[in-house]
């Protein structure tokens, strides 16, 4: 087993199984792709308490010193109105509340605050 594979089967803390797949993330929106150890909020490789705001795709990290001490890097997820994964880099997608992809983000933009103009300028430009 190397240290792109989590542990099966897995167990959330109230017993529960986790919320687990392997496969390939691909961003709809750039097209990056990256394999993912985990689909869900708290994956087991993750340092405790770790749990994310959505359900993402996030991999185990396979150079902590190279790319840090955290132990799960999210690489995307889900845009929560549409449903396609989208990567988390700042051209691709917003998060606010829940994740929304840059065509989703367009069609909606009059809808967020005034604070996120910045963000929603980067985004869609």
């Amino acid at each position: 087993r190397g240290p792109w594979v989590a542990a099966a089967p897995l167990t959330m803390a109230g017993g529960g199984p986790a919320r687990q797949r392997v496969g390939e993330f691909k961003c709809s929106c750039c097209g990056f792709r990256c394999r993912y150890d985990y689909f869900g909020r708290s994956p087991p490789f993750a340092s405790p308490g770790v749990r994310w705001l959505e359900d993402v795709y996030a991999i185990e990290n396979p150079a902590q010193g190279e790319l840090g001490r955290v132990k799960a890097i999210c690489l995307g997820a889900p845009c929560c109105a549409c449903g396609e994964p989208v990567c988390v880099e700042a051209t691709c997608s917003l998060f606010y509340t829940k994740r929304f992809c840059k065509r989703c983000a367009a069609e909606a933009r009059e809808h967020f605050p005034p604070a996120l103009g910045k963000d929603l300028r980067k985004l869609l430009h």
